[in-house]
Formats: C-alpha cells, structure tokens, sequence
C-alpha cells in the first residue's frame, strides 16, 4: 500500500517549484481540515450517495476503461468515477499541478488527501512532450498540444491517488452499481441491433472501422452479445480518455470480413483477380523533329542575327527533300552563312 502510494520509482528530488506547490497545497488542506472538522461525513449516507450516482447512465457508460498488456487486457474504475466517488463521498481534497516546465518535458505533481483521516496520497514525475507513433517519436511543439498531453498523464495519475485514499469495498460497490445500471439501460435502449448500430457511429467517430470492430470481436460485428457491447464502451471511454490508443485495438492492417471465408473462395477470387486484362500501356508520343528548313531559318537566326525573308522561304521551298536536307546538315557543319550544297 504504501509503495502505491509514496511512488518512489516515480519521485524526483526536491526542487524549489515543488516548494512552491507544497506551500499552496498545505493553505488549501488546512482550510480543508477546519470544514472536515465541523462537517464531518456520514459514511452511510455517503455509501447511499455513492449508489445514487453511480444509477446515472452517463456515468455508468464511463465508469470503466480497459486497455492491453501484453497478451491480456487490464480493466479498471476510470477517473469519471473516482471523481464522482470522491465528490459524494465528501470531505476529500485533490488536484495536480505543474512544478516546472522545459523545452522537451514538464514535471508534474498529483495529489489527494482525505480530511478526516489524514490518508495522503500523492505522485511526482515527468512527462516528456512527445508522442509515441507507429512512426517513431511525434515531438510536441504546439503550447495546447503540450497541455492537453500533460493534462492526460496527470488525470491518469490523480486517479490513481484518488483510489489509494478511497475505501476499496466503496470503490468495488460502486463498480457493481454501474453494472447493473447498464444492464437496465440495455432493456431501455431498444434491441440489440440498435445498440450495435449505435457503437458502430460512436467508434466511426474516432477512426476505427466496422472491419477492425469485426477483427476485435473475432467474429462479424452483427453477431455481438450485450457483454460484448457493454466491452466495446469499456473500450471507447478508454480510448477517449487517453488511457489507450486505438491501434493497440484495432491494427491498421485488418483485411476485410465481407471476402470469402473457404478456402475455395478465396481461390476463385485470387483466379478472377489474375485473370482480369492488364490494360497496355498509352502509345509513346513521338517528338516532333523540326523540317531541315526550320534548322536553316534558326541556324541563320542564331549566326547572322537575321530572319529569311519570304522570298527566301518560297524559294527554299522549291527544293528536293533530301537535297534540301544534305545542304542544310553540310552547311550547318561548316558554319557557312549561306546555303551551300557538298560537292557531287
């Protein structure tokens, strides 16, 4: 309990920002303490409270993440509900703040105290500003990317610390709750298709696919069972929290449920794709090649600064093809300004 609690794997050492926020943090828990004192909580209201609000569907929808670890996955309360447990709770204090910003990281404090026993848990570490890619490193620049990227590191760990000071049979309490009031909920929203339907568009949202949502399931989408959606919002709210990413779900590579599923399907459809007519590639478009006209009008243009005149042209027209061309090549050659035929 308390290696959760201390962190020390997490602690860095002493620095004059966490003096700073130690200082605000102690005036805010010394008020704290003084209402504690004069207000003190009834736990089995506040059980009853508990109860209460874990009956609210949106909480209930939200009240659990689950994300992957290795070959398994890990579930748990999320911070929706340690916050809603702890403001009903009553008489419970809890924030996080920043102690000291850099260039490539932020030092972050989280924190959470019950004023009536005194339980204290608290969290110190670093965030570095970048995000982890299929790519590699995505390096963080922007002031509101740093922020927001902060800010889900730090809600991860104030839940953290806001379940070191709550009861745990509360917390477990709560959690049985939340169930129940999906299971209702699920009678309340219509048949089961429409609940798919309706994970489907929420999913479609973030990115993911009715195919990834198939290769998730391991089966088609539409053959879902009510604990298998109620997984799937588990899921989401993970996903929209921060707590997981969707590739570590649902991989980019997942090939579609809707081809053949036998094995000789799938051969025709490999034979039909190989037969379909490759079309032949356009015609290569010829270059023009100037006439050997052209070639003299520039050639003279180039060495004389002069253009052929009409009559020039008229009577250069008049000329063989081929003799013009030999005139032309032999002239050009030898750098003649007038056009001279080679001797026969």
């Amino acid at each position: 309990m308390n290696d959760l609690i201390k962190n020390e794997e997490d602690r860095v050492p002493a620095t004059v920002g966490i003096t700073a926020v130690a200082t605000r943090v102690g005036a805010d828990v010394q008020a704290g303490l003084l209402l504690a004192k004069n207000y003190p909580r009834d736990e089995l209201k506040a059980r009853q409270r508990v109860v209460s609000r874990c009956g609210g569907v949106k909480l209930a929808q939200q009240a659990q993440y689950e994300y992957k670890r290795g070959d398994g996955t890990v579930t748990g309360p999320s911070i929706r509900l340690a916050e809603a447990i702890a403001q009903v709770w009553g008489n419970i204090k809890s924030g996080w703040d920043i102690v000291e910003q850099f260039a490539d990281h932020t030092m972050v404090k989280t924190w959470a105290v019950d004023l009536e026993t005194n339980t204290w848990a608290e969290r110190t570490f670093r965030v570095e500003h970048y995000r982890d890619t299929k790519r590699g490193k995505q390096y963080l620049r922007d002031a509101r990317d740093i922020y927001e990227h902060v800010a889900n590191f730090a809600a991860r760990r104030l839940r953290q610390c806001l379940l070191n000071i709550l009861p745990g049979d509360v917390v477990e309490e709560a959690i049985e709750q939340c169930e129940l009031t999906l299971k209702e909920d699920s009678k309340k929203q219509g048949p089961l298709p429409q609940q798919i339907a309706n994970c489907l568009t929420a999913f479609e949202g973030i990115g993911v696919s009715r195919v990834q949502i198939s290769h998730f399931l391991q089966h088609n989408v539409d053959a879902s069972t009510q604990r298998e959606v109620d997984r799937l919002r588990r899921v989401f709210a993970s996903i929209r929290d921060g707590f997981s990413r969707v590739d570590e779900f649902f991989p980019v590579a997942d090939q579609p449920d809707d081809g053949p599923k036998d094995k000789l399907g799938a051969a025709l459809a490999k034979s039909k794709k190989a037969e379909t007519p490759t079309p032949p590639p356009p015609p290569e478009r010829k270059r023009h090649e100037p006439t050997p006209l052209a070639q003299w009008a520039d050639y003279v243009q180039q060495e004389t600064g002069r253009m052929l005149t009409a009559e020039e042209r008229a009577d250069l027209d008049k000329w063989e093809p081929e003799r013009l061309r030999r005139a032309v090549a032999f002239s050009m050659a030898n750098k003649f300004d007038a056009l001279t035929e080679p001797d026969a």
